[in-house]
């Protein structure tokens, strides 16, 4: 089965409106399901956390203290890195923080502050390429598994299986350059919180051109 430019520009008419609607729906009901379980789930973590942890945690084994964080805030965090944060100002915050973004982040060469694992995300503007690149790539992908997944429906499940499959693969490869954008974003600000620096982005840089 193959899909010309004309085929793919016509599938969103008023009659296709209901299946988008029917496919949003359906997405809608597993999301909101699966929020109020996570906040559910937080809630008692945290209070289990507060019963785990002591004045004297920090110098338990390293085994330990990933364990309790893990169990607490639901992500693997290395060892150094707990005992480096939890002995800043504002700990609380910046664990959170670090628990968020801890698969991209790592303690520099000094010991004294945390960095980006890969080096080439220390550069502002590959940093900054990369999160263009996802967005790009998010955009693209969504508009085609879209047109494809409206295209299967109309034909049908028997003859459009193959645009729904296709739909449903572009339509996951969409979400998961979108997350990946929104990892970075929050990746970036965690390392300002917990480094105290100011923020490196490209707005940020703006602005300070403005101001100045």
């Amino acid at each position: 089965m193959t899909l010309n430019a004309t085929e793919i520009s016509s599938v969103v008419k008023d009659g296709d409106l209901i299946t988008m609607a029917v496919i949003a729906g359906l997405a809608a009901v597993p999301l909101a399901k699966g929020i109020f379980f996570l906040i559910a789930t937080r809630r008692q973590r945290r209070k289990e956390f507060l019963e785990f942890w002591r004045t004297d945690s920090l110098e338990s084994s390293d085994l330990w203290l990933e364990e309790v964080i893990q169990h607490g805030y639901g992500a693997s965090v290395p060892a150094e890195l707990i005992r480096h944060v939890t002995r800043l100002s504002w700990p609380s915050k910046k664990l959170r923080r670090l628990a968020l973004s801890a698969d991209f982040l790592q303690m520099d060469a000094t010991g004294r502050s945390l960095t980006w694992s890969l080096r080439r995300r220390r550069i502002a503007y590959r940093l900054e390429l990369e999160m263009l690149l996802s967005v790009a790539g998010y955009i693209v992908l969504a508009v085609l598994g879209t047109a494809m997944l409206i295209t299967g429906a109309r034909q049908g499940l028997g003859e459009g299986i193959t645009a729904l499959g296709f739909g449903g693969v572009f339509a996951s490869a969409a979400c998961a350059s979108f997350l990946h954008f929104i990892s970075l974003v929050e990746a970036r600000s965690s390392l300002a919180i917990i480094n105290d620096a100011a923020r490196d982005g490209l707005w940020s840089r703006l602005r300070s051109k403005q101001s100045g």
